[in-house]
């Protein structure tokens, strides 16, 4: 990348011309699971655990002064009631550069260039539809010496590009963050803190609710040959405080297409034990989609931003759960995948609106075609 004025105003021009009407209508072009909908209600909602169960704040700060004019005369209106909960998820993300850099064409550097707003630009007018928008953070988040860590890193500030990017809930159960000196994964969290964000790490559950409906997200790192014996208690005391819970994994043990027969077991078995989605990550990898019974496992988002290379398979997915209930009061679930480009422009992840690209990428999260390799990749 060469940062001229010219380019430069270039970037800036693209964060003003944001893409104005992306809508919660933009999922008619997603892939609806099978069952549609599905009776998930199996244990009444749980008020006796003291839990957070607030959503996050993701409005970007601003700093311009307010207008200033006389308030119009307005007749009061009453809001609509909230009937639905609706959860957006992506894969892997790591704004930030290796060892921390911020060298010419590093994502860094481009970060100070652009501002932390550029980076999801492309999709926040559609995450912005959602009431909770969670993504695998794998970046440190620090303004200490970030020279031994191989992995990503940033200034802490700069956390601020999954605010800016309706990203309200992280998960930290990549091993990245906890390889390196303790103050990696502390100053990260602290980062999170500051910017108002929620995070957790590996084996913790985390409760929200709205619109009347209870959720826990149980995030985990998964390894091959490691009992999961933990990680089933965790998803059966989750449905104990919840009437929906999900499941959001890291594995990083193949850079393979193709699930590993071990993971399916275990996902499967998550299932069993009271898991009503589960959603993974990992290695930069996608992978297919599929329906045991009435959950849905997705057994990876791939990458959605990685400042640690400019060029992945130019293939990833966001995974899209709307709850709500019917006339009866029992819980219902439509779960939708939205095909996304992980880069055409710079570490800019959008929508997929070439067809031909579209119905690959859905060829192959539903099992169809082996590869998620587009055309441009």
């Amino acid at each position: 990348m060469n940062y001229t004025t010219d380019q430069r105003r270039k970037l800036w021009g693209i964060l003003a011309s944001l893409a104005a009407a992306v809508t919660i209508a933009v999922v008619l072009d997603t892939i609806p699971l099978n069952p549609p909908t599905a009776d998930v209600l199996e244990n009444p909602t749980d008020t006796s655990t003291s839990v957070d169960t607030s959503l996050p704040d993701t409005t970007p700060t601003t700093t311009e002064p307010p207008l200033e004019s006389e308030p119009a005369e307005t007749t009061p209106v009453t809001p609509a009631p909230d009937t639905s909960f609706v959860l957006t998820f992506l894969g892997e993300c790591a704004p930030g550069s290796p060892l921390g850099t911020d060298s010419f064409g590093s994502l860094n550097e481009l970060a100070k260039a652009a501002g932390d707003e550029y980076f999801f630009s492309e999709l926040r007018s559609l995450l912005s539809t959602d009431d909770l928008t969670v993504a695998s953070n794998n970046c440190i988040f620090t303004d200490g010496d970030a020279s031994s860590v191989s992995g990503c890193a940033a200034p802490a500030s700069q956390v601020n590009v999954f605010k800016a990017g309706s990203i309200g809930f992280m998960s930290l159960a990549s091993p990245l963050l906890s390889e390196y000196e303790p103050f990696a994964l502390e100053d990260t969290k602290a980062s999170i803190e500051a910017a108002g964000l929620r995070y957790a790490e590996h084996g913790q559950i985390s409760h929200f609710e709205d619109a009347g409906i209870r959720v826990a997200i149980v995030c985990l790192q998964l390894k091959t040959n490691v009992s999961i014996a933990d990680d089933l208690d965790l998803i059966r005391q989750a449905k104990d405080s919840s009437e929906y819970v999900i499941v959001y994994f890291w594995d990083g043990d193949s850079d393979s297409h193709t699930p590993e027969e071990w993971l399916k077991t275990s996902l499967r078995s998550f299932a069993d034990a009271g898991a009503s989605l589960i959603v993974g990550c990992g290695n930069g990898v996608l992978r297919p989609v599929e329906q045991y019974g009435d959950v849905t496992i997705a057994y990876s988002l791939g990458t959605a931003l990685d400042g640690s290379a400019l060029y992945h398979q130019n293939a990833t997915a966001l995974l899209r759960v709307v709850l709500s209930r019917d006339e009866t009061g029992a819980l219902q679930q439509d779960v939708l995948l939205i095909p996304c480009y992980v880069y055409e422009d710079h570490w800019q992840p959008r929508l997929i609106t070439d067809e031909e690209d579209k119905n690959r990428l859905n060829a192959f999260l539903s099992g169809e075609t082996d590869t998620p390799i587009l055309s441009d990749s």
